[in-house]
């Protein structure tokens, strides 16, 4: 019988069926709801998770199953939750931002791509819906100004999605 590893790089690898190789890593103290791995403001590639305290990031390259504890966002911070983050691939490549707070009320966020947490801007409508996705364009709106967010969203009323173009700073929309 084969010795137990006590490495936890080999512990916290995984082998799918066909021996592809994936090493697993927690984030202490959280639930995940969101990832996304883009470029941070210097370029590099960075690894974002959102969850109940807001936006960690992380460098990808210091992602590793002995680096399991981010640190806290907002000690003793109630009602701050994202559930889906994503960048965008054109202009500045801005970070964006969904969740809820702690009365249920929408928010939407978005930063520059070295942004933290702290200085993530709302944007959007704010409260009578609950956000679900999170989707960008890959492309330039037609007039070249920005993003084109698309969010899924649910309400006591209704269900569907919100577009929004021609975002390049933080505007209000109403909808």
């Amino acid at each position: 019988m084969a010795e137990a590893s006590t490495d936890s790089t080999e512990r916290c690898q995984a082998l799918t069926d066909d021996g592809e190789r994936w090493t697993r890593t927690g984030v202490s103290g959280t639930s995940v709801g969101g990832v996304h791995v883009g470029t941070g403001g210097d370029g590099e590639p960075v690894l974002r998770a959102v969850d109940a305290e807001g936006l960690h990031v992380r460098p990808l390259a210091d992602v590793a199953p002995d680096d399991q504890d981010w640190g806290s966002l907002h000690p003793g911070g109630v009602g701050y939750a994202f559930t889906q983050v994503t960048q965008s691939a054109v202009g500045e490549r801005a970070v964006w931002a969904v969740g809820t707070n702690a009365s249920g009320g929408a928010k939407i966020r978005t930063g520059p791509a070295g942004t933290t947490d702290a200085d993530l801007e709302r944007v959007g409508p704010s409260g009578g819906f609950t956000p679900g996705a999170l989707a960008l364009s890959p492309h330039e709106d037609s007039a070249g100004d920005g993003d084109t967010v698309v969010v899924s969203f649910g309400s006591l009323t209704s269900r569907g999605i919100m577009v929004s173009r021609s975002i390049k700073r933080p505007v209000q929309i109403d909808c």
